[in-house]
């Protein structure tokens, strides 16, 4: 059961990290590299990759 509730949980990360990376590319082509914006949108994929790295190792 822990292990299905883990795989379903790196499924949901998964996605949701191609969907900020998604947000952050087209606000860096729309805002610029450094802009507020897409800074914000780099620190929230930063925090969903550092979740999904905790995950598989827990897992591991």
């Amino acid at each position: 059961m822990k292990g299905n509730i883990a795989g379903r949980e790196i499924n949901y990360l998964q996605e949701s990290i191609a969907e900020k990376r998604r947000q952050m590319i087209q606000a860096a082509n729309q805002n610029g590299l450094s802009s507020i914006i897409t800074l914000k949108i780099s620190q929230e994929l930063d925090g969903l990759l550092n979740q999904y790295t905790q995950i598989r190792q827990a897992i591991k």
